[in-house]
């Protein structure tokens, strides 16, 4: 995972920032539904669901981008770019559906679809042409977004 001739090294800080503050609405919603604040009248629970909606279709679609464009110099292993790009394209409209079940459900589904996701680079090998600190980064993130959602179906009655 040590590929660097995909990404540019100048924008990892960027990358590194908008990354995180697309992380803090999970966090704040997370939080506002654990300790509602009373004058606020907001659904937070159907923000959140709409907005995990958004972000893994968003992710799905940068994978999906990612396996059309990335062309394969000397490195060696399988890149599996067929399988790749149907198993995001399926995530992202998964994750659409999960708008029309009970909100408990699809927020469980939610979470396991930001994990499906993760793995699905992971087991198709684009995980390897990240660069590491990429890589270090999804993975982080997605834990975060799927322990959020984990914790709001925990809530959940």
């Amino acid at each position: 995972m040590t590929n660097n001739q995909y990404f540019s090294a100048s924008l990892k800080p960027t990358i590194n920032f908008m990354s995180w503050c697309a992380i803090l609405p999970f966090i704040a919603c997370t939080l506002l539904i654990w300790f509602p604040v009373t004058s606020l009248e907001l659904d937070v629970l159907n923000i959140l669901r709409l907005y995990s909606v958004v972000i893994v279709s968003f992710v799905a679609g940068s994978v999906w981008s990612a396996a059309l464009l990335i062309q394969l110099g000397k490195e060696t292993l399988v890149f599996n770019r067929k399988n790749l790009m149907l198993g995001a394209g399926f995530v992202a409209v998964l994750s659409w559906l999960v708008l029309f079940i009970d909100a408990k459900a699809g927020v469980f589904i939610s979470a396991l679809l930001f994990l499906v996701l993760w793995q699905i680079e992971l087991k198709t090998n684009l995980a390897r042409i990240y660069p590491e600190w990429f890589w270090t980064l999804r993975t982080k993130q997605t834990m975060v977004i799927a322990l959020c959602l984990m914790g709001v179906w925990m809530t959940l009655g």
